[in-house]
């Protein structure tokens, strides 16, 4: 979703290109390869509401693990 709301050409800063690079490694060693290609694909389908609804979701479920 984020790629759709950036204008053509836009070069990310040096921590936000770190930090997306970052929390993609991670979410590829939680799904493997072909799972994140999926969500991805899936992902980049989603409107900007659609999108902060899921990661609302993931946030809550993520916050219900660590309480525990």
């Amino acid at each position: 979703a984020r790629d759709a709301l950036v204008p053509p050409g836009h070069l990310a800063p040096p921590m936000e290109r770190d930090n997306r690079a970052r929390a993609e490694e991670l979410c590829r060693a939680a799904l493997g390869d072909t799972e994140f290609a999926v969500a991805h694909a899936e992902g980049g389908a989603l409107s900007l509401e659609e999108a902060a609804a899921v990661l609302g979701r993931a946030a809550d479920a993520i916050s219900e693990r660590a309480e525990s």
